[in-house]
């Protein structure tokens, strides 16, 4: 990869040319991006799709020095766990959190057990406190 451009006391201009594209895609400056974007030739669209996202907070103006890679992790999981399976969603999640909120009556019903067996169960079974 070729850079152009000019070093300056403070660092790096990097002058807008076709081979500064993908320099220009993470210099953190929204119409920097856009140009980088406009200009850089894909070689996989996956990395598109990635950057497009970051070019999308850029057009909103939400992007914040603070954002971190768990930030966007966490933020790109939210956007995209429309893609996983229920099984995949549920991975890793104890099963006290999968039942968490979740009326007992509509558990029981689920199974086919009246809940007044489980709710009689219980009773006898509960620690006092």
């Amino acid at each position: 990869m070729r850079y152009s451009g000019e070093i300056t006391r403070y660092g790096c201009e990097v002058s807008k040319q076709k081979e500064n594209a993908l320099w220009h895609l993470y210099s953190g400056v929204a119409d920097h991006f856009a140009y980088g974007n406009s200009h850089y030739r894909w070689h996989h669209s996956k990395g598109k799709q990635l950057l497009n996202q970051l070019y999308e907070l850029y057009l909103k103006e939400e992007v914040v020095m603070a954002y971190t890679w768990e930030d966007f992790d966490r933020d790109y999981a939210k956007s995209h766990v429309h893609l996983l399976t229920p099984e995949e969603r549920l991975i890793g999640l104890p099963v006290e959190e999968r039942l968490k909120g979740l009326p007992l009556d509509e558990v029981f019903k689920h199974f086919g057990i009246p809940a007044e067996v489980f709710k009689e169960y219980l009773s006898e079974h509960q620690k006092p406190h």
